[in-house]
């Protein structure tokens, strides 16, 4: 009995270590998957502020797919992809990069802007960064429906003086000069020039 005793230990231990191991393994795998989409989207967002939409949106979309992944006992990912990501901080930030290129690259879909900037909005509601407002305020600049928020959300960034994006500033140009503000429209298209990289941006 004490033979059986001990062979039974032995066995219980040597599953116990092996599912410890297994479990680290899948760590290291997580870790690892993790550390990759940390650097792919930091090369989104480098792509993004270099106006290369296409890469921006590429290397995005990666990190999504596999945040869907991890989801996919959830609902539609399509419908509540801004919902399912809310959790990720580096999933956060590829849903931005990604909303915010599908809004500027004027290659996309009118249904594929309106579901960015849903999933702008979605991400500013949860997060009070300004620069968020800011690009978010810019993607509904493009909505007939949403520019008056837009305008608003703008002009408050722009009087504290915190938007840095010359996108922005050429929403914020275009809005004041559809609204006959045409001094304004001057001044934030002087910001917009200064810090472009690209002139077409400004135009």
């Amino acid at each position: 009995m004490n033979a059986r005793i001990a062979l039974f230990v032995i066995l219980a231990a040597s599953v116990t270590l092996s599912r410890e191991h297994q479990a680290q393994a899948c760590f290291n795998v997580t870790q690892l998957e993790l550390d990759q989409d940390t650097k792919r989207v930091k090369a989104a967002e480098d792509a993004l502020a270099n106006d290369d939409y296409a890469a921006a949106r590429q290397k995005s979309a990666t990190t999504l797919r596999v945040t869907k992944s991890w989801w996919s006992n959830n609902a539609s990912w399509t419908d509540r992809q801004a919902d399912l990501v809310a959790w990720a901080p580096i999933a956060r930030r590829a849903l931005r990069v990604h909303s915010l290129a599908t809004v500027r690259d004027a290659s996309s879909t009118t249904a594929d802007r309106e579901l960015a900037t849903k999933n702008l909005i979605a991400l500013m509601k949860r997060d009070p960064d300004p620069t968020l407002a800011i690009d978010t305020a810019e993607a509904m600049a493009k909505s007939p429906e949403k520019e008056a928020l837009a305008l608003m959300m703008l002009r408050v960034q722009a009087e504290k003086d915190l938007i840095g994006s010359a996108h922005a500033y050429a929403a914020l140009t275009r809005l004041e000069r559809a609204h006959g503000n045409e001094a304004a429209a001057v001044t934030a298209h002087e910001r917009c020039v200064r810090m472009a990289k690209h002139a077409r941006v400004c135009e």
